[in-house]
């Protein structure tokens, strides 16, 4: 590189540039360059000419457009030898390598025409050409794709059935090299199996358990001792990061890792040029440097360039056999490199009828995976899916067959002639778009996906849950809950783009759910008219009791005066006050209002846990909670919101790569834009003016608060999970995946490295005087630390990892939680003073009590949510979710808590356990659910994308809701009934009924109190 201009940003390396100049803009930035001059490029191609090429055109088209070159291709593959060359090098030397680029690079290309080809050839390694080389990509069925592609390799069925899922369990590793030896010519042989468009395998398998089973056939068959098998996967650069979360598989790409950059002008010279002149086709040199000064330097406009030359060559060809050229004017005149690809899409979209237009969106729609936080990727649908249900397969089959013969959709085992469908294979058909490139590069495609990328998404979820549900029909795959009510909001609208199982999979899914319901409402009914006449029973029986009570009191005052008038009236009201809770709750169904005013008759009488939670179940019958704000400004899952300690502003962290500063109101007043990764965390300081993100790239950064940067924190050299303030502001400690913990003060400066940890450190916090530190670690333990660095105690105990370590309030006590199914107790020295030990699997959160008195523990196996006392003694069980729950929080008074779980709730508990609310609206996970420091408010944050603000249900809450709500009085005959024992404690208006609790009006309803009638 003879001339580089580099600012901030990363190097990047491109290749030999002569003349040339490479320069690098801005944090991160792809290199940018002019390329050769117009005289350079000219010599040069009369260079790659030879006497020996053909002059007349052969009738081949040389260029493949969008897709990738494979293996039968290499005879028109230029411009890659020296990375071909280094990657046989690297077979060699390696049973594990990655291939990794952005998207356009060539990957796919280089692997198959490059690599393989060589290897087909058993030039460059000996014997290589008597190896067994296997392709395939994930699509939604790794298990399936491999065995056919070994299957393929083999020649043999026995190899592709032995290698097919059964039962519910996976191949193995060793399953396959078994396979792999029995196939091998000789016991020096070697087997190469390709894993192309890696990334598949995190965007359309759905599966976890499947995923991971998959990862780990390959890393284990790859590092078996004496392994004939070598793994190559190839992947877009943007999905390395989701590798890193599984330990092994970025332990092997760390080793032998090839990244797939740029070209240099001349081996895009080469790139260009000679596969024209293999067919016989001369080339303007004109066109050549053209072209080259278009592309930029940019690594992922290889598919531009091809797509626009072999456009070029449809328009430029002559008959076969007669001398043709490709020219500069009418590469300008068809749109060049920018508008070729668009032009062509636009001609073949507006060729249709509107009939057919509608049914290319549906095609196209199916064949997008939208991005979750990161771009959006292509997503391989089977032909059956592509037919919406109703619709006639004649009519999809004609347009998806213009869609393929024009070159915009790519079909496996399936061929299309005369314009119908033809399958060529016993395996599913399936289409894919011709490349991923296509979805920017088209602006009506580009457009289509962002105007409808909650509906695709949703689609493409349905189509993917349907195929798996349509193998045996098992109920279990069926929709349940929240998640088939979100999908029951949205049916009128993609209903008509589903396909038949689709379809058939939805409407059984709502037939169970109402058989379920059916018999669910006739067993409530059951046991509500049990529960009912035991209630009434009861609650006339309290009145017994209380009359008997009261005339025992009596008689002893009169003799003993050991109890005054007061005593007496208070104890009378506690009765009371329960009577009329459960009262309330028996009328909620029937009459709400009434409901209500009993239950706040009861309040007044008596402000305990029962009569609060009386109120508030009957303030959500029958109006369910809703948001007072929603929040959609992030574009990428929302990890948390956290408040400032004066509670006017919070802030949240997102998967988007910002984190944002809001008021109590909902208005963004900050975004904290430059980290390069996942935000997984964002604090205030304790004053308010700073903030500290950590995040997946590694860093930690502060800012004010209005989202100025301050300091970037550098010296981690993995994701960092979390940052956090000491209580004076002064210091930061962060939390990372590379085993450390480290102290910090808040202008970037490194003060302390605490490094004993052996594995992921998954939090630290500091203790509530700033001096101790508290870190919990994948190694199993946890460990406290002062803030120079020093290990003060190792807190042993816990049999598998550890996810959280924190301080109680007064900082005596620790609580650590663990993936053992089990909470701890200790003190800081490190002795364990109590086990927690009620859930069943592993558990995710602890939170301390203001007090310091109580613990509340979150599991991932059962949605229950458990609360202790420090002694390890169990309190209550918050019953509700139906599934993981990630977080609880107490309120800042420690008599409510609140909780966040993947079923797409959050939750409103009082300590006792009784449910005060549920927070319906998240269309997916609820991460994180918080309190402000007064309690009147709670934020949530979803991988829906979106923030919610919601009432808190304090005292404050209910009693002003109550008031609005209620419009009338208690008649005469409901004082009979319900106050029978007293008639003069029936508050006969409304101004009485709310006179006891005035103080918790707002001003506004405190003006109309005063003006009601006595």
């Amino acid at each position: 590189m003879s001339e580089t201009e580099q600012t901030s940003g990363d190097h990047i390396e491109i290749g030999d540039i002569k003349n040339g100049k490479a320069i690098a803009i801005g944090r991160g930035a792809t290199a940018v360059y002019q390329g050769l001059t117009v005289e350079e490029v000219a010599a040069l191609v009369v260079e790659l000419k030879n006497k020996d090429q053909p002059t007349v055109w052969n009738g081949r088209i040389p260029y493949l457009g969008l897709s990738a070159y494979q293996e039968a291709d290499a005879r028109y593959f230029f411009g890659r030898e020296s990375l071909v060359a280094e990657l046989l090098q690297r077979v060699q030397e390696a049973s594990f390598i990655t291939i990794a680029g952005p998207s356009g690079s060539g990957k796919s290309s280089v692997a198959r025409a490059g690599l393989f080809h060589a290897l087909r050839q058993g030039e460059a390694i000996e014997n290589s050409d008597r190896w067994l080389l296997a392709t395939m990509q994930p699509k939604g069925d790794p298990f399936g794709q491999l065995a056919t592609a070994m299957e393929k390799a083999t020649k043999a069925t026995a190899v592709g059935d032995a290698l097919q899922p059964k039962d519910d369990e996976y191949p193995t590793a060793e399953t396959l090299l078994r396979q792999v030896a029995m196939y091998l010519e000789d016991g020096n042989g070697r087997c190469l199996l390709l894993v192309d468009q890696f990334e598949e395998l995190f965007t359309q398998t759905k599966s976890t358990e499947q995923r991971q089973a998959f990862i780990d056939l390959l890393t284990h068959a790859s590092q078996a001792p004496e392994s004939p098998l070598t793994i190559i996967i190839s992947l877009r650069s943007d999905f390395v990061s989701n590798c890193a979360g599984h330990e092994k598989l970025r332990a092997l790409m760390s080793q032998q890792f090839q990244l797939v950059g740029a070209m240099a002008p001349r081996d895009l010279t080469k790139a260009i040029t000679l596969p024209a002149l293999q067919v016989g086709a001369d080339i303007d040199d004109k066109l050549v440097s053209r072209i080259i000064a278009d592309m930029k330097g940019s690594p992922d406009a290889l598919p531009l360039m091809s797509f626009a030359l072999r456009d070029l060559f449809e328009v430029e060809k002559t008959k076969k056999g007669e001398p043709m050229d490709l020219t500069l004017p009418e590469y300008v005149q068809r749109g060049g490199l920018e508008k070729a690809l668009e032009e062509h899409a636009n001609k073949v979209f507006d060729n249709f009828t509107d009939d057919q237009k509608e049914i290319a969106k549906n095609i196209f729609s199916k064949l997008i995976e939208v991005g979750q936080g990161r771009v959006d990727t292509r997503r391989t649908a089977t032909f059956a899916e592509l037919i919406p249900a109703g619709s006639s397969a004649e009519v999809v089959t004609q347009v998806l067959a213009n869609l393929a013969d024009m070159r915009l959709v790519t079909t496996s085992d399936l061929a299309v002639v005369e314009g119908e469908a033809v399958t060529t294979s016993d395996q599913d058909s399936t289409v894919t778009i011709a490349h991923e490139k296509m979805i920017d590069a088209w602006p009506w495609l580009r457009a289509l996906v962002d105007e409808n990328r909650d509906l695709i998404a949703l689609q493409n979820q349905i189509n993917n849950d349907a195929q798996a549900w349509a193998k045996d029909h098992d109920a279990g795959f069926l929709y349940r809950g929240r998640r088939l009510l979100q999908i029951e909001e949205k049916l009128e609208i993609i209903k008509s783009s589903l396909g038949s199982i689709s379809v058939e999979f939805v409407q059984t899914s709502l037939d169970h759910r109402e058989q379920e319901q059916q018999k669910a409402q006739a067993s409530r009914k059951r046991e509500e008219d049990l529960k009912s006449q035991k209630r009434i029973g009861r609650i006339l029986g309290w009145a017994i009791v209380i009359s008997g009570i009261l005339l025992i009191i009596s008689v002893n005052s009169t003799f003993q005066a050991v109890r005054t008038q007061a005593e007496i009236r208070q104890l009378k009201e506690v009765v009371q006050s329960n009577q009329l809770a459960e009262l309330a709750r028996v009328e909620a169904r029937n009459d709400p209002i009434k409901a209500l005013l009993i239950a706040v008759a009861g309040f007044r009488l008596n402000r305990q846990p029962n009569t609060h939670y009386s109120i508030a179940i009957t303030l959500q019958t029958p109006f369910p909670t809703y948001p007072t704000t929603i929040l959609y400004s992030h574009e990428g899952m929302v990890n948390s919101a956290t408040f400032s300690l004066d509670g006017e502003q919070f802030v949240t962290a997102s998967d988007d790569g910002t984190a944002r500063v809001w008021d109590t109101e909902g208005n963004e007043l900050a975004v904290l834009r430059g980290h390069e990764g996942a935000v997984s965390s964002a604090e205030f300081s304790s004053n308010g003016e700073q903030i500290v993100t950590a995040s997946g790239d590694g860093t930690a950064q502060v800012w004010d608060a209005a989202g100025n940067e301050l300091a970037i924190l550098n010296g981690h050299t993995d994701w960092v999970w979390s940052a956090t303030f000491s209580p004076d502001g002064e210091r930061i400690v962060t939390a990372s995946e590379d085993g450390t913990a480290r102290v910090w003060d808040v202008t970037g400066n490194e003060l302390a490295i605490l490094d004993r940890h052996t594995d992921w450190v998954w939090s630290a916090t500091f203790s509530s005087d700033g001096e101790r530190i508290v870190t919990a670690s994948i190694d199993g333990t946890a460990r406290v630390w002062d803030v120079t660095g020093n290990e003060l105690a190792v807190l042993n105990g816990h049999t598998d990892a550890v996810r959280l370590a924190i301080f109680s309030p007064d900082g005596e006590r620790i609580v650590t939680t663990s993936i053992d199914g089990t909470a701890r107790v200790w003190d800081t020295s490190g002795s364990e003073l109590a086990v927690l030990s009620g859930h069943a699997d592993w558990i995710w959160s602890a939170t301390f009590s203001p007090d310091g008195e109580r613990i509340v523990t979150t599991n991932l196996n059962n949605g229950t949510v458990l609360v202790w006392d420090v002694a390890g003694d169990e309190l209550a069980i918050l019953d509700g979710h139906t599934d993981w729950v990630w977080s609880a929080t107490f309120s800042s008074d420690g008599e409510r808590i609140v909780t966040a779980s993947i079923d797409g709730t959050a939750r409103v508990w009082d300590v006792t356990g009784n449910e005060l609310a549920v927070l319906n609206g998240h269309k997916d996970a609820v991460w994180s659910a918080t309190f402000n420091p007064d309690g009147e408010r709670i934020v949530t944050t979803g991988a829906d994308e979106t923030v919610r603000v919601w009432p808190g249900y304090s005292v404050k809450y209910i009693v002003n809701e109550s008031y609005r709500r209620i419009q009338r009085d208690f008649t005469d005959e409901e004082c009979q009934q319900y106050f029978r024992d007293d008639l003069d404690a029936c508050p006969r208006s409304k101004r009485e009924l709310f006179e006891p609790l005035f103080e918790y009006l707002t001003l506004e309803q405190q003006a109309d109190w005063q003006s009601l009638e006595e």
